[in-house]
């Protein structure tokens, strides 16, 4: 039996007496960006010497300590492998912040893994005897979601596994995987599986201007997450009508459906 493997993606780090280099092959997925964080150092200067995607040296980068790779503008295909090198002029040196949205997948202990009619998703997994967390995710808002969790059976060999998706199909193409924690240092991940239900319309958003003690209202039962201007995360869950009596006056960002639109609590 072939035993489970760690992320594929490659995160390597080459060191000489003059740089540091920082390699991240990753699967792209469209409307993802990477974020890096440490770009300078306690005296204002720059951390690095040049980032390169896919051989490209970036070009005009600010000095600031975040900074975003916008790789949804470069005209990367949806699923394919990019390759990004930051090459440093310190040992102090930028760091991928969301590097596992782009893991690549592993195949070697998952089979037979379908979305059948019933919108169930459905998948067998050998987990070698081990107990494990497996979180069901969906790719909406530009990165992986967790929406469920199922528990591996402990079993050897390969077992059958179960998960109702139907309140989490929204409009337009959806994608799901199953991330497999507990086996290793790093999560395992399933390929992602596509569903689309063109009887399902877009859910809106009903109210832009909160008032008093009215809730946030959508067309429909949906997942959604509420942050405020510091993107911390106020509320989330599964509903049409959110009570937030409890944010103060202010502008919110709040994503559902497949979107993100900002509102304001008067």
């Amino acid at each position: 039996m072939k035993k489970l493997a760690a992320i594929n993606f490659l995160l390597w780090y080459a060191v000489n007496s003059f740089a540091q280099s920082k390699v991240l092959d990753g699967i792209y997925h469209t409307g993802l960006d990477l974020k890096l964080d440490k770009m300078q150092n306690v005296s204002g200067g720059n951390t690095f010497r040049n980032i390169t995607v896919n051989g490209d040296t970036l070009r005009n980068i600010p000095k600031t300590m975040q900074y975003t790779i916008a790789l949804s503008k470069m005209n990367i295909a949806d699923g394919s492998i990019f390759h990004v090198a930051i090459f440093s002029i310190s040992s102090t040196a930028p760091v991928f912040v969301n590097y596992k949205d782009f893991a690549t997948e592993t195949t070697t202990s998952f089979r037979n893994q379908i979305i059948d009619s019933q919108k169930k998703f459905n998948f067998e997994l050998d987990c070698d005897g081990k107990v494990a967390t497996l979180i069901i995710q969906q790719f909406r808002w530009n990165r992986w979601v967790p929406v469920g969790t199922l528990e591996t059976k402990g079993a050897q060999g390969f077992s059958a596994y179960s998960f109702d998706l139907e309140k989490y199909i929204t409009s337009g193409k959806n994608q799901f995987r199953v991330e497999v924690n507990s086996f290793a240092e790093t999560p395992l991940y399933s390929k992602p599986s596509d569903v689309e239900d063109p009887t399902i319309a877009p859910v809106e958003l009903n109210t832009i201007s909160v008032r008093k003690n009215m809730p946030l209202e959508f067309s429909a039962v949906t997942l959604y997450e509420i942050f405020d201007e510091n993107g911390t995360c106020m509320l989330n869950g599964y509903a049409k009508t959110v009570d937030v009596k409890m944010l103060v006056k202010g502008s919110y960002f709040v994503n559902y459906g497949n979107f993100t639109a900002e509102f304001r609590k008067e």
